[in-house]
């Protein structure tokens, strides 16, 4: 009898490339979305402000993979945008864990992604692991009050897994499609120093994290997902470049126009921090694609 897995955020980059591969594989796939999509896949509503779902969202769940929360790359940091940011990731987890507890549903494990922005940001090698307490900086404090909503989970029968994600890399949306657009335009250059880290991931590979999550009752905890090769901004910069056959410039985007531009926000392309995958590694998880420049080639030349 195949698994059923309900996605909450399935309609996003990762939701999308999970889902269909979770298909292929012969599960059942369902979605909590803010309203009825023309997908083939089976969407129930829920409004987690409001605290309104479908509860027929969970009948014969399996698994719960919960990747709700709004986009932090989209809209300036206002206060008013932080708000949002955190409200969406709390209320959505709080909903889902709410309704499964008091209705003492028989989920066998509950996947959440998080994000690398847990351990703050760091200029230098410092290695960053999963035993790290959380930075000081906004995304840092919002990442891990989204991981604290987990806590009740941790008293039930229910296994847990998070995803700490670093930056994925996916020919339909995201990081590299927008650092490809300059490059493309013959206007690609490194953002700073060039030296900060990035933490990246291909998106085939974090799919196959998340299924490695779901097929591996171990698998419970915290875990990073990036890839074991980090590299500069200024490396990915001209990984595209070459991938797409395009100079880019050896001149760096100022940091300060940056700052003018997105405020606080910056921080997201200036700085960077180097994350350990071993305890993934050690977990018996190979990745398909460690390196960059294939990585890199192979999600641009896509079609």
């Amino acid at each position: 009898m195949s698994k059923t897995v309900l996605i909450a955020g399935g309609s996003g980059l990762v939701g999308k490339a999970l889902s269909e591969k979770l298909l292929q594989l012969g599960f059942q796939v369902k979605w909590l979305g803010r309203k009825k999509t023309a997908q083939s896949i089976p969407t129930y509503e829920w409004d987690p402000e409001k605290k309104r779902i479908d509860m027929e969202a969970f009948s014969q769940t399996d698994f719960v993979i919960n990747l709700a929360g709004a986009n932090v790359g989209k809209g300036k940091w206002t206060p008013k945008r932080k708000e949002e940011l955190i409200n969406s990731r709390l209320n959505s987890t709080q909903l889902l864990i709410d309704c499964i507890l008091k209705n003492n549903l028989p989920v066998q494990k509950f996947i959440q992604a998080s994000a690398i922005g847990y351990y703050g940001f760091k200029d230098n090698n410092a290695e960053f692991t999963e035993e790290d307490q959380a930075g000081k900086d906004f995304l840092a404090e919002l990442t891990n009050k989204w991981e604290n909503e987990l806590t009740p989970l941790f008293a039930s029968h229910i296994d847990v897994l998070t995803l700490r994600i670093g930056v994925v890399l996916s020919d339909q949306s995201g990081a590299l499609v927008e650092m490809a657009k300059p490059v493309r335009m013959l206007m690609g250059a490194p953002l700073g120093s060039g030296n900060q880290i990035v933490p990246w991931i291909h998106i085939d590979d974090l799919v196959s994290v998340f299924l490695k999550g779901i097929e591996e009752k171990k698998m419970t905890g915290i875990y990073n997902a990036v890839s074991p090769n980090p590299v500069t901004n200024n490396a990915l910069t001209r990984s595209i470049g070459k991938a797409i056959k395009k100079p880019v410039w050896p001149f760096p985007v100022p940091g300060f126009i940056l700052k003018m531009l997105l405020g606080e926000q910056a921080q997201i392309v200036l700085k960077g921090n180097r994350v350990s995958v071993k305890k993934l590694l050690n977990a018996g998880f190979v990745f398909d694609h460690p390196n960059l420049d294939e990585t890199v080639k192979d999600l641009l030349m896509r079609k």
